[in-house]
C-alpha cells in the first residue's frame, strides 16, 4: 500500500511539472488536470484507508491491555 502511495504522489509530482510547460493546449491541460484530480482522490482513499487500519491496530491492542489487567485483577483479588 505505502508503494502505490508513493507511486500516486511521484505521478502527481509528474503531472504538476508538466502543467507548468507554456506550450501545452488547453485540452492537455485539462486531460492532466483531470488525471491529477483522480489520482489525488486515490492518495485521499489510501490515507484514510491507512488511517483506519491505524484506529483499528489501536483499539485491538487498547482491548488486549483491557483484557490482561481484568485477567490480573482476578488472579489478585483483594482482600
Amino acid at each position: 500500500m505505502a508503494d502505490d502511495f508513493e507511486f500516486m504522489m511521484k505521478k502527481l509530482e509528474e503531472i504538476s511539472e508538466k502543467m507548468d510547460d507554456d506550450t501545452l493546449s488547453m485540452s492537455k491541460r485539462v486531460a492532466l488536470y483531470k488525471e491529477g484530480a483522480t489520482m489525488a482522490q486515490k492518495c485521499l482513499d489510501s490515507l484514510k484507508e491507512t488511517e483506519q487500519e491505524i484506529s483499528d491496530i489501536s483499539a485491538e491492542i487498547e482491548n488486549m491491555m483491557k483484557e490482561d489487567d481484568e485477567l490480573r485483577d482476578r488472579g489478585n483479588p483483594e482482600e
